[in-house]
């Protein structure tokens, strides 16, 4: 449901919320900026429909406007998300601001892994964010919050089809100068096949435990967050000569480790300052048969140091930052190279932002420079404007950055890798003009977006001249443009939410690959009696571009379009009992977001909720 969020006092300016119920008045958007938000469009999960997103929490993300996913058939493999037609690896995703993109993964972020356990709202922004949050935002920033914001005790089990079982303990403490919340979800599954052929289901499990804690006295604020995910996924390899899926034994092993730190102080009421030190790991292992074939381990520690001032009805925020990246991957040496390797880089940025407000009007300005000792330095920037409260127009243009990842500057084998010492950060420049008005019961948007991307990378580059792969910068631009549509309405007993983009992805005038023209969801919720709520819902994809690696040269072909259906039956038992069935995909619909896997098809749960 499309909301607008209310100002705290004059700290924060209005943005705008989806697909969620109101949100308190203290509640501020914190995706778009350090002090505010006055020229974006903030969607937002709240608390409720995080610990509703039963199965997969990857499946929950389909309702995000602009937002493609493109998964390896199976539930628990490798899922990736692209952001208004960018590449995957152009979503930064933050937990409590920290990334969570793993550097040893082409800095993305596998959606496959992901658990809401311990989130407890998401924040989704679509359009360069590179100003605010550096280089992995250069398309959008997928935020989860996991501050408690109300007591809270709850215990869910459910089962479901292919021998699914879902558990997750909550529970969270809220006073006013203090917080603790600890939760722990875990999933088992026997999976589903995603080869073409054969009858082997492919299982998944997933572990994710959550702490935060916080305290606050006198002007002091301080708290700690840590989060383990444990992840175990079965999946098939891809032998040639036709590179699709065939049964056979491949698991891989995840573990990530997040774990992060904040204190802040208040100077005076106009002056905030805070320090944040943040390191996370990420490893992944692959075995064939059983035995070890080749792994990763990516790292990220970061410290930032911040201040926010406020003047009357201008607001300046300073941020410092310093990180440092490093990546191991292990391997068995071939007639093709040897993939052990060790690398690192150091960074540091400095940004600033400005905003105020001038009667109906609000402009910001925000700025980045980042440098390295790996590459050339990087300026990323956003200009935006708003008018009016209902309707609220707003219109902003920002420039975000994307430097080399370690395996387009170094390969998966180094000894043969051919270096390109010239290779520059990819630079995307965005445009975006849009407006949200409230009618009574009815809350619509209409946003128009266009991206132009320069100095694309190529990491897969065959140099014929030199013999050998390299990374290049690739000549022309690659542009995306659409427009996206949100409407939140009530006609009678139903609550209707709806979404809608189009967007046209393409380099050098060709279509690029797996981003559908055309996306959209719609919900349908019903309380049929005061216990029993109902809910159904489409999420709709037109069809997409993918590649056939059998034939020499690859060859393009089309994944067709698909409608998946959903529906949900929430029945109160007594005010501590609750009683959920859910189903997704009801029509088991055959379709593919990746070529040559196959779907998981229809799949239902139930699952018993007690709130003590």
């Amino acid at each position: 449901m499309l909301k607008r969020t209310l100002p705290l006092a004059s700290v924060a300016i209005p943005a705008w919320t989806a697909f969620g119920a109101d949100l308190a008045i203290e509640e501020i958007v914190v995706t778009a900026s350090r002090i505010g938000t006055v020229d974006q469009r903030v969607v937002v999960m709240d608390d409720d429909e995080v610990d509703e997103a039963f199965f997969h929490a990857a499946d929950a993300l389909r309702v995000l406007p602009g937002l493609a996913l493109s998964t390896n058939g199976h539930r628990g493999s490798l899922a990736q998300a692209r952001v208004r037609g960018a590449e995957s690896n152009h979503l930064l995703v933050l937990l409590d601001g920290v990334a969570l993109n793993d550097p040893a993964l082409g800095s993305e972020f596998n959606f496959g892994a992901l658990d809401f356990a311990g989130v407890q709202r998401v924040e989704y922004l679509a359009g360069p964010q590179s100003a605010i949050w550096g280089s992995d935002a250069l398309a959008g920033v997928l935020y989860l919050d996991s501050t408690p914001r109300r007591d809270a005790s709850r215990l869910a089990l459910g089962a479901g089809s292919h021998g699914t079982v879902d558990a997750d303990v909550e529970f969270a403490r809220v006073s006013g100068d203090r917080h603790a919340a600890v939760a722990v979800g875990r999933v088992v599954s026997d999976g589903t096949n995603p080869a073409p052929t054969g009858d082997e289901d492919d299982g998944f499990a997933n572990t994710t435990a959550h702490v935060n804690l916080g305290r606050s006295w006198n002007r002091w604020q301080a708290s700690v967050a840590a989060r383990l995910t444990d992840t175990d996924v079965d999946y098939d390899p891809t032998p040639g000569p036709r590179y699709l899926p065939a049964d056979g034994d491949r698991h891989a092993q995840g573990r990530s480790e997040v774990v992060h730190g904040a204190l802040r102080f208040s100077t005076t009421d106009n002056i905030e300052s805070w320090l944040t030190l943040a390191s996370s790991r990420d490893r992944n292992r692959q075995y064939a048969d059983g035995a070890f074939t080749d792994g990763t381990v990516g790292r990220r520690d970061t410290a930032t140091l911040a201040t926010n001032f406020r003047f009357d009805l201008q607001r300046v925020n300073v941020t410092v930052e310093l990180e440092r990246e490093r990546i191991r991957q292990t391997g068995a040496a071939s007639p093709f190279g040897d993939p052990n390797q060790r690398q690192r880089i150091n960074g540091k940025s400095i940004a600033a932002e400005y905003q105020v407000e001038v009667g109906r009007f609000g402009y910001s300005a925000s700025a980045r420079a980042d440098s390295s000792d790996a590459f050339d330095d990087a300026l990323a920037y956003r200009l935006g404007a708003t008018i009016g409260a209902n309707p609220r127009w707003f219109a902003n243009v920002g420039r975000g950055v994307k430097n080399p990842t370690f395996t387009e500057r170094f390969g998966f084998t180094p000894d043969t890798f051919i270096g390109n010492p010239g290779l520059a950060p990819e630079t995307s420049l965005g445009f975006e003009t849009g407006v949200v008005v409230t009618l009574g019961a009815t809350t619509a948007s209409l946003v128009y977006f266009d991206t132009t991307l320069h100095d694309e990378i190529d990491g897969f580059f065959f140099d014929v001249a030199r013999g050998g792969f390299t990374a290049r910068n690739i000549d022309g631009e690659s542009h995306r443009q659409g427009a996206e549509a949100t409407l939140d309405t009530r006609l009678g007993p139903v609550a209707l939410s709806a979404t809608y983009a189009y967007v046209d992805s393409t380099a050098d005038d060709v279509r690029e690959l797996r981003r559908p023209r055309h996306i959209g969801n719609i919900d349908a919720r019903v309380a049929i009696t005061p216990s029993v709520h109902a809910s159904v819902g489409v999420a709709v994809s037109g069809s997409a571009l993918d590649r056939d690696f059998s034939t020499w040269p690859a060859t393009d072909l089309e994944l067709g379009a698909y409608r998946l259906w959903r529906g949900k039956l929430d029945i109160a038992l007594s005010p501590q009992w609750k009683l959920i069935l859910s189903a997704e995909n009801l029509l088991g619909e055959d379709y593919a977001t990746v070529y040559g896997y196959r779907s998981p098809g229809a799949t239902a749960m139930a699952t018993v909720v007690l709130t003590p």
